[in-house]
């Protein structure tokens, strides 16, 4: 077996004119051959059984109001009722008292939160709340999703996660890219692989762009235990570099299927960018006029 994950770690290098790269190119492709090698290393230490349950965590900083809104509409939509941990920082006391009053908001039900210890602790306070976890599966979410549909975990939670990636974001309803601002085509898709009717399959390598991205934070579904194995073999200082740097095991999840429903069932919303890891597009409803609006008392419709 280990020759095996050699073999496909030597593959990731075999594609390129090895004489005509960098210095720096070469030294990222032994350092992906060498994370792809350690991880199947860990793989093999891993307790085989697994369950279905789901541990749902979601990312905030500086959204109060757009958290309560995916907060909400994931209650309205998701069942059966399940916990959802939120990981926050914030960037002054102003926006600290908005998640100081979603704690009160929510007080007896079932959200979690968990506050970065400072500025530069997202790796290791996601590492240590993960790392405690008794959950099989981790469903990741951002604080500008909205749910949109009505889901049933257990249509996600029962799919074997070394096969598949299940994503509650891809539905044949997406023809565009925002972030790349393109036209998508769709995948080849593969009808007889599952019996269920309301999803789709395809193979994540015959993708493209959003259709060839497993490695997404935005409502996609993982082994917890392979997630976190990755997680400790990479650097990263906030969400958008997390996923930045999962990508150096995008090779093991390519030949994985995707599997989604026909229609996505949540909706990212860019409004604003509250991180300056990347310069994705956004929109300029800047979160602190977000924030004065939550102070006067309102919030963001969800049902439109």
């Amino acid at each position: 077996m280990r020759k095996s994950i050699t073999t496909l770690a030597n593959a990731v290098l075999m594609p390129l004119k090895i004489s005509a790269l960098k210095a720096k190119d070469l030294k990222e492709l032994q350092e992906s051959k060498n994370n792809l090698i350690a991880l199947y290393n860990a793989r093999c230490k891993w307790d085989k059984t697994t369950n279905d349950t789901i541990y749902c965590i979601v990312f905030s900083k500086d959204r109060a109001m757009q958290l309560f809104a995916f907060l909400e509409s994931f209650q309205k939509n998701i069942a059966p009722k399940v916990v959802i941990h939120v990981l926050f920082h914030t960037s002054s006391a102003e926006h600290h008292k908005g998640y100081s009053d979603l704690q009160k908001i929510y007080n007896n039900r079932s959200v979690k939160f968990h506050q970065q210890h400072d500025n530069k602790s997202f790796r290791q306070d996601l590492l240590d709340i993960l790392s405690s976890r008794s959950e099989s599966k981790l469903l990741f979410f951002v604080d500008d999703i909205v749910v949109t549909e009505k889901i049933n975990l257990g249509d996600l939670a029962h799919f074997d996660t070394d096969k598949f990636v299940p994503s509650l974001r891809l539905g044949l309803n997406l023809t565009k890219n925002y972030t790349a601002q393109l036209e998508q085509p769709q995948p080849q898709l593969q009808p007889d692989i599952i019996a269920d009717t309301d999803k789709i399959v395809w193979t994540w390598a015959d993708g493209a762009i959003d259709w060839g991205y497993p490695l997404s934070v935005d409502g996609h579904l993982f082994l917890l235990q392979e997630m976190l194995d990755m997680m400790r073999l990479v650097q990263f200082s906030a969400p958008n570099s997390l996923e930045d740097a999962l990508q150096k095991f995008k090779p093991l999840f390519t030949s994985r299927l995707g599997v989604a429903y026909k229609k996505s069932k949540i909706m990212n919303i860019p409004c604003n960018k509250v991180q300056e890891e990347n310069k994705n597009i956004a929109g300029d409803i800047h979160q602190d006029l977000l924030l004065k609006k939550w102070q006067e008392g309102l919030s963001i419709n969800i049902d439109n």
